[in-house]
């Protein structure tokens, strides 16, 4: 894939996090889907829960958990 692209990797990062850790951030998340802003309900909530900041309309699940 690399040569298609006609470039080479120079550096890898593997991030060893717990799947727990994982599964809370990915779980958390909620977008406002008319303008995409994203939300998570422990680390970015909304002042108001479940509602988008900005428009004031709720905002929804968007990310699915698996495994």
């Amino acid at each position: 894939m690399c040569a298609e692209a006609n470039t080479t990797v120079e550096a890898v990062i593997n991030f060893n996090v717990p799947v727990e850790v994982l599964v809370e951030r990915i779980s958390g998340r909620r977008v406002h889907s008319a303008s995409g802003r994203s939300y998570h309900v422990k680390f970015a909530p909304p002042k108001v829960a479940g509602k988008d900041d900005m428009a004031g309309e709720p905002s929804s699940k968007q990310f699915r958990l698996r495994r």
